[in-house]
């Protein structure tokens, strides 16, 4: 008996050593997701509308997408979107609402959460309301962030702006939406030097006209700003767009080819390549550094970045 016990062991000191069992991932140890910023100096420029494609281009690259209404005074993606049934954030924070009873599913891997006016209440009591750790949660559970703020330069604009990986700027060849835009541009670069933001030339007759506006928009930015600002996308007017934007059918699968659903799969191509894009830190928790200035805690999403206070 004690002969086979020996060679028992000698048989399984010869076996190889088994391998370690994959440890599973943790969207929590994992950085925080990719935030884009869709802003406008002007309102009625369209960017909702490509807040809403880009979003659904992500989703469709197999990213879980968190879609966020930051509009601060005229929220609507929801009824852009026919979502019914959930509430906004300032809503929660009123009545002491779970913040997961804000989010709507909107197709799969993508969500919406809407603000409303809740931001800037967040910001004053986040602490008390129990929201940032609730804010976390949603942010681990999204690989990409979308953002879509309120037109103008309000302080609630500039800190989403402020605090994305990649603010996206809107204009249409109207001469004081481009007026405005360079506004919001000064603004965001004034505040922090290392913003980059990047321009969409949306609702032109023809792709030369965007390419016109982009050129003079890069002219006036690289003669005030010194910066010269890059065109990412030309999108032309397009009707059907229109109409389904009346009809609350934005995500149908069949608008794949107008301009604005190329454009955004254009925009969607262009963040997936851009490996120089990755956050260290929170979106929420930077918005929110940046809307109330606490003390202590960093306001640079992309070090050595520099930051004027909004208030200031």
């Amino acid at each position: 008996m004690a002969d086979q016990a020996q060679r028992l062991r000698e048989l399984m000191k010869q076996l190889p050593e088994p391998s370690p069992e994959p440890v599973p991932e943790i969207r929590g140890a994992a950085r925080p997701p990719l935030a884009v910023a869709i802003a406008s100096g002007k309102g009625g420029v369209g960017k909702s509308v490509l807040s809403v494609h880009l979003g659904q281009a992500l989703a469709e690259q197999k990213k879980d997408v968190l879609l966020v209404d930051a509009d601060c005074t005229l929220a609507n993606l929801d009824i852009l979107l026919d979502v019914r049934g959930r509430c906004r954030l300032h809503t929660a924070l009123d009545s002491g609402m779970r913040l997961n009873r804000c989010v709507a599913e909107c197709a799969p891997r993508l969500r919406l959460l809407s603000l409303g006016t809740g931001l800037g209440a967040l910001a004053q009591q986040a602490d008390e309301y129990g929201m940032r750790s609730q804010l976390q949660s949603l942010e681990e559970s999204a690989q990409v962030i979308v953002v879509d703020t309120g037109a103008g330069t309000a302080r609630m604009v500039l800190a989403a702006c402020l605090a994305a990986d990649l603010p996206l700027i809107v204009t249409t060849p109207d001469p004081t939406a481009m007026a405005d835009a360079y506004t919001l541009i000064k603004l965001l670069r004034s505040r922090r030097p290392d913003c980059l933001p990047e321009l969409i030339v949306n609702m032109v007759r023809t792709r030369e006209e965007g390419r016109e506006v982009a050129e003079k928009m890069r002219g006036v930015c690289a003669k005030f700003l010194h910066f010269e600002i890059k065109p990412l996308a030309v999108i032309c007017s397009d009707r059907a767009t229109a109409n389904a934007v009346r009809e609350r059918r934005v995500l149908e699968r069949g608008r794949h080819f107008s301009p604005v659903r190329r454009a955004a799969a254009q925009i969607a191509e262009h963040i997936r390549r851009s490996r120089g894009l990755a956050r260290q830190s929170s979106f929420f928790a930077a918005a929110i550094a940046l809307l109330c200035a606490e003390p202590g805690v960093s306001m640079r999403v992309r070090p050595p970045a520099e930051c004027v206070p909004l208030h200031a």
